[in-house]
């Protein structure tokens, strides 16, 4: 089976890091996290019809992407924002650990937050 990363990266024709690389999706660098980015990551996970590792690592990066957004306080691009969360919740039971991740499970200071984690905590609900 051919490394789902690497698979990403030749078919979005992205950098696959190297040796280093522990954390592809947050690892990527800031010309890649771009809306236009975005919109492609979008589509590259739409296409992908059923449960794959790469749609996994693509919720990861997107998710990345919308908190950088947030934290920037660069929210005027909501309805990209707002497709990035349709799809974690129309495919919430798919990626429980994703959300379990991004939502700070057991954690109540908010300090520990992520800018993401209301949102991704009012789609586990």
């Amino acid at each position: 089976m051919t490394n789902p990363i690497r698979r990403l990266c030749k078919d979005l024709n992205l950098p696959s890091g190297d040796a280093h690389t522990q954390d592809w999706a947050y690892e990527l660098p800031n010309e890649y996290r771009t809306q236009e980015w975005l919109d492609q990551y979008i589509s590259a996970y739409s296409a992908i019809k059923c449960f794959d590792m790469r749609r996994d690592i693509l919720m990861d990066l997107m998710l990345d992407i919308v908190n950088d957004y947030l934290l920037e306080g660069l929210d005027s691009d909501i309805y990209i924002i707002q497709q990035v969360l349709e799809l974690l919740r129309a495919n919430k039971i798919e990626h429980q650990d994703t959300i379990a991740y991004w939502s700070v499970v057991g954690e109540d200071d908010p300090e520990a937050y992520f800018e993401v984690t209301p949102f991704v905590r009012e789609i586990a609900k």
